[in-house]
């Protein structure tokens, strides 16, 4: 009570039984009420006790006028900072009446401050939270995470929105601030266009390299095209993911791009290659990695390790850093098993394709040394899908 006193400024003097109902009165709505409430309930209670002639002390009078102006003036105050906010501030009791509607919630939802206040239309604005957070149902309760949202306007018009709940320390009320990212999701939508963009350069740009060197190779029409396929076929089956698959179908077309540094008369010729020959159509692995390895682009680098470890084999007996077992790359050890079925099963200038029955005799014979056992018996179980890809690309 002396606390009090001191706030409105009283003399100490003796206090009727009327300005203890007063004090009592507006100590307890400033403690239970919300401002705007307090300055509300108090201006009644004064106006009732002044009317009743309750009062009579012009002092007690002044003092509480002031003491209401000093309450009218905070919440002036903090509606000045809501009115002044960039984003909407939308403010709601626990039973979701609206209690502030600022100017930029009018603005980017289009509803008026008159249409909002004192109704339940919270919903109206932000469907999309009431249905994920509670149901079909029309409770309302708030978390304290960002979430971003779909918002809806009066005229219908949905758009993105980025949405956060405070919730003061009485818990009664709570405040959503909730901001319009129209402009941000097309600047982002815009920059994944852009970077989709150059994704398809950079493949195209592959695809091309790809298609470049086997042109060179009178032999191998349609190879990296069944290649790829095999490839990411296998890597499914092997485990890989649906992503790294086929990041591994885009980067195995490039398996062979070493062979460009390959003279035609060693690369065409129709007949047996000599021991020196050989060994210049074997330098063509590292070749390609050296082309390759420089890159920072993802696929150019699995290019790398592909062009570079398709020729080593299971048993160490490969080339060229003579790898063994699972120190072979499984992208290397994938691609190895793709490019020989291809080999054998299709064409070249110095053969004819082996039947299929015989290519299969011949991968099975090289399980555990030319190929990794559980590559090798996974590409068997599935031996016709990879026929019938084969058959699709000749």
């Amino acid at each position: 009570m002396n606390n009090f006193r001191k706030e409105l400024k009283l003399p100490f003097k003796r206090i009727e039984v009327a300005h203890i109902l007063v004090a009592v009165i507006l100590l307890f709505n400033a403690l239970v009420f919300t401002e705007h409430q307090t300055a509300f309930i108090i201006q009644i209670v004064l106006g009732i006790l002044i009317l009743l002639h309750h009062i009579d002390d012009n002092i007690l009078k002044d003092s509480i006028i002031k003491y209401i102006d000093k309450l009218n003036e905070n919440n002036n105050y903090q509606e000045t900072l809501t009115e002044s906010n960039h984003n909407a501030i939308i403010a709601i009791n626990k039973n979701q009446e609206i209690l502030t509607f600022n100017k930029k919630a009018e603005i980017i939802f289009g509803f008026t401050k008159d249409e909002m206040i004192g109704k339940k239309n919270l919903n109206l604005i932000i469907p999309e939270y009431f249905i994920e957070h509670n149901g079909e149902t029309s409770s309302f309760q708030a978390d304290d995470t960002t979430h971003e949202l779909t918002g809806k306007r009066k005229n219908g018009d949905v758009f993105p929105i980025r949405i956060s709940f405070g919730i003061n320390n009485k818990s009664t009320i709570f405040i959503a601030n909730i901001s319009d990212i129209t402009n941000e999701k097309e600047a982002e939508d815009e920059q994944n266009r852009l970077v989709k963009e150059i994704e398809n350069t950079q493949i195209e740009v592959i695809s091309t390299l790809g298609t470049a060197i086997e042109s060179r190779d009178k032999s191998t029409k349609y190879h990296v095209d069944r290649v790829s396929l095999y490839s990411k076929k296998l890597a499914l089956l092997y485990g890989l993911d649906e992503e790294e698959a086929e990041k591994m179908k885009l980067a195995s077309p490039l398996h062979d791009i070493g062979k460009i540094i390959i003279p035609d008369h060693i690369l065409n010729k129709p007949g047996a290659l000599t021991k020196d020959e050989f060994e210049i159509i074997k330098s063509h692995a590292q070749a390609g990695y050296d082309i390759l390895r420089r890159s920072e682009r993802e696929i150019l680098q699995m290019g790398a390790i592909i062009a570079y470890q398709h020729h080593e084999k299971w048993d160490g007996t490969g080339y060229p850093q003579k790898l063994k077992g699972e120190n072979i790359h499984i992208y290397g050890r994938i691609t190895a098993i793709a490019d020989v079925f291809d080999a054998l099963s299709t064409p070249r200038i110095y053969k004819k394709a082996w039947k299929s029955d015989k290519v299969r005799a011949v991968l099975i014979e090289e399980r555990g040394k030319a190929f990794d056992p559980v590559l090798l018996d996974l590409f068997i179980e599935n031996y016709d899908e990879f026929l019938e890809i084969k058959n699709s690309l000749l």
